[in-house]
């Protein structure tokens, strides 16, 4: 009876969603140093969350594994959802290269449901990848929205970029709209700001800061420990 209890509860654990993270970016904001040491507080913490396996965070991972399952290059996925094609089209251009015989629906599909599945596992962090329009409804989700000014993100890209501030200005209108359409592309509707919980102005918060209010309010919902683990 005792197994069976535990197994019981086990499975029921399992079977919750989350609590899984999405950080969307303006471009020029750091959001790898915001991610990693999200990801270091988040595991210097006890037991005692909703999962117990390790918090890591997903990227590039989303194209890798779509593309994998799908049989075609992690370029062509990321392609075919920025351009996002109608069937009509897809027909016309299947005799030209062979990506084009699989729908688009198809491949926006499996990239939707390999971020399903991070992300009802659990303790992920899912980058960009339009993860905020595809995981909004899950239970158990924080949904964040990096930004800053532009003359301080220009600043920033023309510094590691070695570039112009009128280019870096240039680059920081592309790059959002490209990652915007994307986003949208994936969920086939538009998204506004009010899909995040919460947005953090890089220019006035410390990445600390912001990594310690994203781990106060999974602590408030009782996502994580709400104390640190002890050094042994």
């Amino acid at each position: 009876k005792t197994y069976l209890d535990e197994r019981e509860r086990v499975l029921a654990h399992q079977s919750v969603p989350g609590p899984v993270i999405t950080i969307s970016r303006n471009y020029g904001c750091d959001e790898e140093a915001v991610v990693k040491l999200l990801i270091q507080k988040l595991n210097n913490l006890g037991s005692g969350g909703l999962k117990s396996h390790p918090w890591k965070y997903i990227d590039k991972e989303i194209l890798d594994e779509s593309a994998a399952e799908l049989g075609i290059s992690a370029t062509d996925v990321d392609h075919r959802i920025q351009l996002h094609h109608s069937d009509i089209v897809n027909d016309l251009l299947s005799g030209f290269n062979h990506h084009y015989r699989i729908r688009d629906k198809t491949i926006l599909d499996k990239v939707k449901d390999i971020i399903c599945t991070y992300a009802k596992k659990g303790n992920v962090v899912i980058i960009g990848r339009g993860g905020v329009g595809v995981t909004k409804n899950l239970p158990n989700s924080l949904h964040i929205k990096l930004t800053a000014p532009v003359q301080f993100r220009a600043e920033v890209i023309a510094k590691v970029k070695g570039v112009s501030i009128s280019e870096a200005e240039e680059a920081i209108k592309r790059v959002d709209t490209d990652r915007k359409a994307w986003a949208e592309h994936l969920v086939d509707r538009k998204l506004n700001e009010s899909i995040y919980d919460v947005t953090y102005n890089m220019e006035t918060t410390s990445i600390d800061e912001i990594t310690d209010m994203i781990v106060n309010i999974l602590q408030k919902r009782a996502l994580v420990p709400a104390e640190m683990a002890l050094a042994h």
